[in-house]
């Protein structure tokens, strides 16, 4: 059983792991205690130990207890109260490996529920403010497909001018940033906030090659294109308004293809642009993993797939807009 666990990516602990010098009882109690979980092997021999029913009615009581029988035991043979619990048979480790994950995920205390309430609305409006955010900053692409309606050409084009007022307070000791510095640096942090609202604690990485993993990170990685691609949009977009300058990342291409690179050739300055985008995604990944926080791909697919999806809603909007345009005349702008 522990070394089909740990064949899953659970780190486990039996009583065999005792040291001979450790007061077995209180060691084995303080384990119970620490676990997330604990399974108990009902066995023949089992079933008659006052200790195995004692440590078992300790994790039952702890909400933390997937019961597990031997074979060559009767089910009828399980001491009560744990005989009326659903206990999966040691052979079926299908049905094992659901009930962990399941327990893993299960809340183990329920919070009030006005701390539910503001903890989901939190929840829901860094997500949601990310994805219209990235919207907003992504749209000023969408021209070369689009002329907007007048109302949201407006609140693209201030949305820009904020954040760039903004992002200019928050590096005050950045000689200037730029417009195009701000279509960045929005984007890195709306989707860094999306990858954190997509990691939880709780969340148990599936098999690597899993279908629903490899399916996961499929979608996302196709929304995330279809995100580069109007990124590409966006800038080609600032390049033709004479607005495609950047201090910022223009000062760091040049000195990382200068000073790690050798040299200031096409080469070294793609190979210095990749560099600092790596560095950008690393680091705040590396210390949110490094956190304990574990990261699900589904939920990153989702809130990508929104981004796009609002693109597609302003080409919807605008679509409307041409189309009724002519029909009510001098009342629409």
């Amino acid at each position: 059983m522990s070394a089909f666990l740990e064949g899953k990516g659970f780190d486990t602990w039996y009583d065999k792991a005792l040291e001979p010098a450790e007061h077995f009882r209180d060691t084995i109690m303080s384990k119970i205690e620490e676990a997330r979980l604990v399974i108990s092997i009902w066995t023949p021999n089992s079933v008659r130990s006052d200790w195995c029913r004692a440590e078992a009615d300790r994790a039952h009581k702890l909400n933390k207890l997937i019961p597990v029988r031997s074979n060559d035991l009767n089910p009828d043979q399980i001491p009560l109260p744990f005989g009326e619990l659903n206990t999966i048979s040691i052979d079926d480790e299908d049905q094992i490996g659901r009930a962990v994950v399941r327990e893993l995920l299960a809340p183990r205390k329920m919070v009030p529920w006005y701390l539910r309430v503001w903890g989901g609305t939190k929840h829901e409006a860094l997500t949601w403010i990310s994805i219209i955010g990235a919207i907003l900053s992504l749209s000023g692409g969408l021209k070369e497909l689009f002329s907007f309606a007048p109302l949201i050409d407006f609140l693209i084009k201030n949305f820009l001018d904020l954040t760039n007022q903004f992002w200019s307070l928050a590096l005050f000791f950045v000689p200037r940033v730029t417009l195009y510095d701000s279509v960045i640096l929005n984007l890195w942090l709306f989707f860094f906030v999306l990858f954190v609202t997509s990691c939880s604690r709780s969340y148990v990485n599936p098999p690597l090659l899993s279908e629903k993993y490899l399916r996961d990170n499929l979608f996302g990685a196709t929304a995330a294109f279809i995100i580069v691609y109007v990124f590409a949009l966006t800038a080609h977009q600032l390049e033709e308004q004479g607005q495609s300058q950047s201090f910022i990342f223009g000062t760091l291409v040049t000195f990382t293809a200068t000073h790690i690179f050798r040299g200031i050739t096409s080469g070294a300055t793609t190979a210095a642009r990749i560099a600092i985008m790596l560095v950008f995604i690393a680091v705040p990944v590396g210390v949110t993993l490094a956190l304990g926080y574990r990261f699900d791909p589904a939920k990153y697919a989702a809130r990508l797939w929104r981004v796009v999806a609002g693109l597609a809603f302003l080409g919807f909007l605008d679509f409307a807009y041409q189309k009724l345009k002519p029909v009510l005349g001098g009342k629409f702008p």
